[in-house]
């Protein structure tokens, strides 16, 4: 008798369509993961599951344990296979298996690891596309298999471990800059596992670390399970837990805020494209020019002249670059005391030197005013950075390009203490 043990993942690649003004930048079909599936054998009991999913970024590090005993008084010969489903898609239409979608898969028989023995990849079905309206979709099965023996009455432990890039489909459009950032998200199945013995476990454990998404400004929510919760560690246990009316665990999550200040950071401007940022006046001290763009939110520019700093200005030229994006870090953010106690803008004049496109010989001159947020002091990091910036323009990808770009102040937000008025880094995104 031989006996087959499939572990449940399912990976949809959505069907991602071209449209004329945007589409599709970057994603991730995968659905859903779940419990190993036995061919039903009341002879083989599960004792316990202990389900570990950490999630960071766009994966889920999954980590199970399974106890299980083989109450019979056969040898059983077990072929213990790991399937993925996954859709062909225009998107991916020359190589539609990602590899980086599942990494990592290591699966142990008490403690030893088991060698994966033979890929095999099924034909495909066609389901109809739950996200796109009258759409079917072709869905393509691979396997990895090995196999292993299991003695009469003998109590063993499965292990299956696995990177999964959790599901999202992040989306661009050729008018805005910043692309628009997905929830993530992933379905743990338990259902497969009623085929264990009697379809039930003694003993169901399940942690989710989501602290890294937390600290980095984002949120989660589940459904299928009530968790408790403390400092980003959900956890759920349960007795006698019946895998036949069990619910799949349902995980959302949203890590938007980050994934744009990642985006952001990644897109500065190579310095080969900008002759020369320059100011009309520096305090004397270390406040120099240079501090709009050392990455630092610890220094700043500081303006030098006697006041409040009206009418001085910042001017970057550049080497007919298109640009994406352009906005800063207002006020000196080192400190909640030096933010507070120190003035920074409120409004400014822009004023753009750009390419003209019909004549390149030629420039063109526009100028915009902008009043800019009065914001409390939050302290600064890369999670946080896209939410703590004053946009002065975005363009799309049919930006000019342009020579010289200055800054003007008009009106400044007073400190508390000092006339100086600050600015702590200047972003120039570019495609």
């Amino acid at each position: 008798m031989t006996v087959r043990i499939l572990s449940l993942i399912t990976v949809l690649l959505l069907p991602w369509l071209v449209w004329a003004n945007g589409g599709p930048i970057d994603g991730s079909g995968i659905y859903k993961t779940g419990d190993i599936e036995l061919t039903k054998v009341p002879a083989i009991e599960l004792l316990s599951e202990d389900l570990q999913i950490r999630i960071e970024g766009d994966y889920s590090w999954v980590e199970v344990t399974y106890q299980l005993v083989n109450r019979g008084a056969a040898t059983l010969p077990i072929t213990y296979g790991f399937p993925v489903d996954f859709l062909h898609t225009e998107a991916h239409h020359d190589e539609p298996w990602q590899s980086r979608y599942l990494t990592g898969l290591s699966m142990e028989l008490d403690g030893e690891r088991l060698a994966i023995e033979h890929e095999i990849e099924e034909g495909s079905t066609q389901k109809e596309s739950t996200r796109y309206e009258g759409l079917m979709e072709n869905v393509y099965r691979r396997w990895q298999v090995t196999q292993f023996t299991i003695r009469p009455k003998q109590a063993f432990t499965l292990q299956v471990k696995y990177k999964i890039m959790n599901g999202f489909e992040d989306w661009g459009t050729s008018k805005e800059f910043f692309p628009s950032f997905d929830n993530r998200s992933l379905l743990y199945d338990f259902s497969p596992a009623q085929g264990w013995g009697s379809g039930r476990v003694g003993q169901l454990s399940i942690s989710v670390d989501a602290s890294e998404i937390l600290s980095r400004q984002g949120s989660i929510s589940f459904e299928g399970l009530d968790f408790s919760h403390q400092n980003g560690l959900y956890e759920f246990m349960a007795k006698d837990f019946d895998f036949s009316t069990a619910s799949p665990l349902s995980m959302v999550y949203d890590n938007g805020r980050a994934k744009l200040s990642e985006f952001l950071l990644s897109s500065r401007m190579s310095p080969e494209h900008i002759r020369s940022v320059t100011a009309s006046s520096t305090l004397q001290g270390n406040y120099a020019v240079e501090n709009l763009t050392d990455g630092d939110y610890a220094t700043a520019w500081v303006e030098g002249v006697p006041g409040q700093g009206l009418g001085q200005s910042i001017e970057i030229e550049l080497n007919d670059v298109m640009v994406g994006y352009i906005g800063l870090l207002n006020g000196y953010t080192k400190s909640a005391t030096t933010y507070n106690t120190n003035a920074r803008v409120k409004r400014l004049r822009v004023d753009y030197e750009s390419v003209d496109y019909a004549d390149p010989s030629k420039t063109r001159q526009s100028s915009e005013e902008l009043t800019l947020e009065d914001r409390p002091f939050q302290r600064i990091s890369d999670f946080n950075l896209f939410d703590s910036l004053d946009e002065l323009s975005q363009f799309g990808d049919g930006s000019p390009k342009f020579r010289k770009i200055t800054l003007t102040i008009l009106e400044v937000y007073p400190g508390s203490q000092y006339e100086d008025t600050c600015i702590t880094e200047l972003f120039l995104l570019s495609y």
